[in-house]
């Protein structure tokens, strides 16, 4: 192993433009290749980071519920003596 060949999460999460939790995310749940070294420290071939750069932009995480977009005023209060 050419330690040259390899670079750790936050080197990939720089490269990637994503947050390194994200990245230690893909790497646990096997969506991206690593090796686990020890417990808390991963190393991605360079080869797979050039993979996902290959993909562009990672994808955005979970979408929110309820199927409306969520907007930056509150609702209007309803006077309840006008009901």
């Amino acid at each position: 192993m050419n330690v040259r060949d390899y670079m750790t999460v936050s080197e990939v999460a720089a490269a990637l433009g994503a947050p390194a939790r994200t990245i230690a995310y893909r790497l646990k749940r096997g969506l991206m290749r690593g090796e686990r070294v020890t417990s808390r420290l991963w190393l991605v071939p360079r080869d797979e980071v050039e993979r996902w750069q290959g993909r562009g932009k990672l994808p955005p995480g979970r979408k929110p519920r309820g199927g409306t977009e969520a907007t930056t005023d509150p609702p209007p209060v309803q006077d309840p003596s006008q009901s």
